[in-house]
């Protein structure tokens, strides 16, 4: 989106806000010759939820041969990943919506108004003093094996991708479980993101 200056893209998703000390921003960014504002990129949480939770669900091969013992153990690790990952976003909002001041020069981005409107994106980009294209509006990153849901299916086909139906497309997947799961046991980030939102339930 922005052509005026680099900008190398990290992953924080397991990195609180309290760590993003300039130690960690000065090497994630030393190659660039300006260094661009932090964004906090943040999604609605039920769609980012059903996301976390195929990844949780795939970080570990089912075996449909396993005894019970054994899946019982192997959805245990993807519930402490899964409850790790939400503890991450749950921190990622809260900065985001002043609860916490741990950054500075800091904008938030919310993916479901940059996804869906031009609009959004060409007012972030002069926002940023970028130039606007959308020569990559298309790309899937390949890092981490692409989509959650995906994979790389949709390599160069990007903007197709129902990232806005995740919520409901997770219960006829194998993360349905977990989902449900999270959303019984964590329902006070359900409540922490409607409180901020005024949203109401996605489902």
């Amino acid at each position: 989106m922005v052509t005026s200056w680099g900008v190398k893209a990290q992953r924080f998703e397991n990195l609180a806000p309290a760590d993003f000390d300039a130690l960690v921003m000065r090497q994630q960014f030393a190659k660039l010759t300006a260094q661009p504002p932090t964004l906090l990129i943040v999604r609605g949480y039920q769609n980012w939820l059903a996301s976390a939770s195929a990844l949780a669900w795939r970080r570990i091969t089912h075996d449909p041969h396993e005894t019970e013992r054994e899946r019982d153990a192997k959805d245990a690790i993807r519930r402490e990943y899964l409850g790790k990952l939400i503890d991450s976003w749950v921190d990622l909002f809260r900065e985001s919506v002043g609860e916490t001041h741990y950054l500075t020069d800091c904008a938030t981005v919310r993916y479901e108004w940059f996804r869906a409107g031009r609009g959004y994106r060409e007012t972030l980009c002069r926002h940023l003093g970028g130039e606007y294209t959308e020569d990559l509006i298309n790309h899937v990153p390949v890092n981490g094996g692409g989509s959650s849901f995906d994979g790389m299916q949709m390599m160069h086909r990007g903007s197709a991708m129902t990232t806005d139906r995740r919520r409901m497309e997770v219960l006829n997947h194998p993360a349905a479980d977990l989902f449900a799961w999270a959303l019984e046991t964590r329902a006070e980030v359900l409540d922490l993101w409607m409180v901020h939102t005024g949203e109401e339930k996605e489902m």
